[in-house]
């Protein structure tokens, strides 16, 4: 018995296929971040003084402005760099900032660091509900997708007992 799906079906079909890979996408997304955020929360970051070392001069068409970076190099040699403040327009301050230092949090086992410990994750309250979201059209895509075939096959089976009367 051929079962044909009708526009309808095959429109909830591609539906509820397309929902439930985006919804796949979005729990694997939630997973990483989850999983990035407990080790983040639960890092044992030291507070260290990191040296302002360098400047990094970004020119427009019509501005320029600078970059400053600095430097930690823990006890076992490691070496933490990373962007202190950007898009500073006074050359001056640049220069006095050279050689300062400035309050960094280091995991030196993870290898990690901060310039604070205010640890958030906000894409923990989107991917989830979206994952859900798309997870529900999956499911009433589904259900839909289902019943029709359930129904069809009734009729192509009602149908068959009406001609096997008929022929009898």
């Amino acid at each position: 018995m051929k079962i044909s799906m009708s526009k309808d079906i095959k429109y909830k079909f591609i539906v509820m296929v397309v929902a439930f890979i985006i919804s796949l996408v979005f729990l694997v997304l939630s997973i990483i971040n989850l999983s990035s955020f407990i080790i983040e929360k639960t890092a044992d970051y030291q507070q260290v003084e990191a040296t302002i070392n360098k400047y990094e001069e970004v020119e427009n068409a019509s501005f320029s402005y600078y970059n400053l970076y600095y430097e930690y190099v823990a006890a076992d040699g490691t070496t933490y760099t990373g962007l202190w403040t950007d898009r500073i327009a006074n050359f001056d301050y640049v220069q006095s900032k050279i050689g300062s230092t400035i309050i960094i949090y280091v995991d030196n086992n993870l290898q990690k660091q901060r310039m604070d410990l205010d640890i958030r994750n906000d894409l923990l309250y989107v991917f989830p509900p979206l994952m859900l979201g798309f997870l529900a059209i999956f499911v009433e895509a589904l259900l839909t997708v289902l019943k029709a075939f359930k129904n069809k096959g009734q009729k192509s089976a009602i149908i068959e007992e009406r001609v096997d009367k008929a022929n009898n």
